[in-house]
């Protein structure tokens, strides 16, 4: 399965919702983050898709709640690199 590293996570945040990715973190979520709606969610979904060539199950989607959540989701996965 392909990988991406934790700063290619947070550079994708960063351009999907047109935000410093160095302000983000674990608990940044859209109830946090200004311009992270549903829309800007199913933006990041398909960013992260194509990253990875690979789909999240509805599962994944459902818990897909923070950048920490959808941390935990890629490195269950083993899809999330430390770089």
């Amino acid at each position: 399965m392909p990988q991406i590293s934790r700063a290619e996570l947070i550079n994708i945040f960063g351009e999907v919702l047109e935000i410093d990715p160095g302000k983000l973190n674990d608990q940044s979520a859209p109830a946090n983050v200004e311009g992270w709606d549903s829309a800007k969610s199913m933006e990041l979904v398909v960013a992260i898709e194509e990253a990875l060539d690979s789909q999240f199950t509805a599962e994944e989607l459902d818990e897909m709640v923070s950048v920490g959540a959808i941390r935990g989701i890629l490195e269950r996965r083993g899809a999330l690199v430390n770089k």
